[in-house]
């Protein structure tokens, strides 16, 4: 498979921020990753699926690519909530 972000490396870099390990930059990071998921799925889509509900449907629980984009957009979903709820509890005055 093409990749949908080649080309975008500047793009990622920019976004990416320093490497410092900080909350923040875990979200940053875990919002990139669900962005480039979301894109392959995107790409996916555009180069010929039929973009029917049922067609969707199906392409997400049959196609093996899609299954595997589709845990990988779960997974960092439920990642950036959980990094978010952490940063909520951390500033929470007792």
């Amino acid at each position: 498979m093409r990749d949908p972000l080649a080309g975008n490396d500047a793009d990622y870099e920019s976004v990416r921020g320093s490497s410092s390990l900080t909350v923040e930059n875990f979200i940053r990071w875990e919002r990139i990753k669900l962005r480039d998921a979301s894109r392959e799925a995107i790409h996916l889509l555009e180069s010929g699926a039929q973009p029917t509900r049922e067609y969707l449907d199906y392409m997400f629980t049959s196609d093996v690519g899609m299954r595997e984009i589709r845990s990988r957009i779960t997974k960092h979903t439920e990642r950036l909530a959980e990094l978010e709820a952490m940063k909520l509890n951390a500033g929470l005055e007792l």
